[in-house]
């Protein structure tokens, strides 16, 4: 009889073969040696619980859980963070992923994390699994000469940059909060997400200069790695920038323009909205797709949004989700005063629905990635005879600026 077992890991050879999944799917170059010196020097963040998907009692897939904790509409609400995941290659295309992110859904719902986020491999795959594109970015890349336009005094700058010191995390963080606070999606980094993933990477070393404004205060910082590409040849890669005011950002980058001995190109993605192109001469920009976004429990996930204040109505809303059943229904949504009360609605008992989406565009909707009418023209969303819905829909879920680029 065979067995099938999705499970946190219970010992060290269980994690060793979790290790062995991922290094064959994502640092198949290395030798086990490398690997493991990697993981030595490297380990993983404390907020990564490993999960495995197991076949009579071998480990066949593997994934993990990332408990976060994630800025939306002023709130901070709990998103999962979806990696890691793998099959061993003599098992795949047999349905064990599939069947090991529904146990993952199935988890990460009964504690409470109604959204989930993912950087996939795929677009393709987790969309058929209700996964949807829910944030972009711009990424650039040009010399560092392309930022001459910046004047190197400006009237309302005083500050300088220096390096940060192995004590002033907490400032950094400080300003990332601040920064932060006007995207949604972006999330909450503890003092161990930032030490093993935004200030230390594993194949390059990393720099961070804080900035400080006239009255010697912390008000932004930098966080790149001069990077090999060819020959003599040496790209910056800035990983991380936030700052306070715009004067902190225009002194940074200044800052990336004294660059030019050292590298001949510099890389940087930003949020959509961000004003870097107006101050570059050349270079490249280009429009990405960022992380895949999945509502995991629409009812909870409804009655948890902060809606906007004055706004007096009520909704009927059914959604369809061909993997995570749960979610298959009509949901009677009732605002007043910021906050939602939602109940299960019944055609027969209660009429019929005022909108009908998938559960890709409902989580597009709720993300405030795309609004009711471009979800409409793509053929996810259905409304009602009253032609008010699209408009009603509109004030109830506005459309948001969202960033999220930690890398997981």
């Amino acid at each position: 009889m065979i067995s099938e077992q999705y499970r946190p890991l219970q010992d060290d050879t269980e994690r060793q073969r979790w290790d062995e999944l991922l290094h064959y799917a994502f640092a198949g170059e290395k030798d086990q040696q490398q690997q493991e010196q990697l993981q030595q020097a490297y380990p993983l963040p404390a907020l990564v619980e490993p999960r495995g998907y197991f076949k009579n009692n071998q480990m066949v897939s593997a994934c993990a859980v990332l408990p976060f904790e994630a800025n939306l509409r002023g709130s901070k609400v709990p998103v999962a963070g979806l990696g890691a995941v793998t099959t061993a290659p003599e098992m795949r295309r047999k349905g064990l992923c599939r069947q090991m992110l529904l146990c993952w859904l199935e988890e990460v719902r009964k504690r409470n994390m109604y959204l989930s986020a993912l950087w996939p491999f795929s677009r393709s795959f987790y969309r058929r699994l209700g996964w949807i594109t829910a944030t972009e970015y711009s990424q650039f890349e040009f010399s560092p000469s392309d930022l001459a336009e910046i004047p190197q005094n400006f009237d309302d700058h005083t500050g300088q940059l220096r390096p940060m010191q192995a004590h002033e995390t907490d400032s950094v963080n400080d300003i990332y909060d601040d920064w932060a606070s006007r995207y949604d999606l972006t999330i909450t980094r503890c003092p161990d997400w930032w030490q093993r993933t935004i200030l230390t990477q594993p194949r390059s070393r990393v720099y961070t200069y804080l900035h400080e404004n006239g009255d010697g205060c912390a008000d932004g910082y930098v966080i790149y790695a001069l990077v090999r590409t060819n020959g003599w040849d040496r790209r910056m890669s800035v990983s991380d920038i936030a700052y306070s005011d715009a004067s902190a950002y225009r002194s940074m980058l200044r800052f990336i323009y004294g660059h030019q001995p050292q590298a001949n190109e510099v890389r940087i993605s930003r949020p959509a909205d961000d004003p870097l192109f107006l101050w570059l001469s050349g270079g490249t920009v280009k429009r990405q797709k960022g992380v895949m976004m999945r509502v995991v429990d629409v009812m909870r996930a409804l009655e948890s949004l902060r809606y906007p204040e004055g706004l007096s109505v009520s909704l009927v809303i059914q959604v369809s989700d061909e993997f995570a059943s749960w979610n298959n229904a009509m949901y009677l949504l009732q605002i007043e005063g910021g906050r939602g009360r939602v109940r299960s609605y019944t055609r027969d008992r209660d009429g019929d629905w005022d909108v009908s989406l998938d559960i890709q565009s409902f989580s597009q909707l709720y993300a405030g990635y795309l609004n009711p009418e471009e979800l409409r023209l793509r053929g996810g969303l259905t409304v009602a005879a009253d032609s008010n819905i699209l408009d009603l829909l509109g004030e109830v879920f506005p459309e948001r600026n969202s960033f999220m680029m930690e890398d997981f």
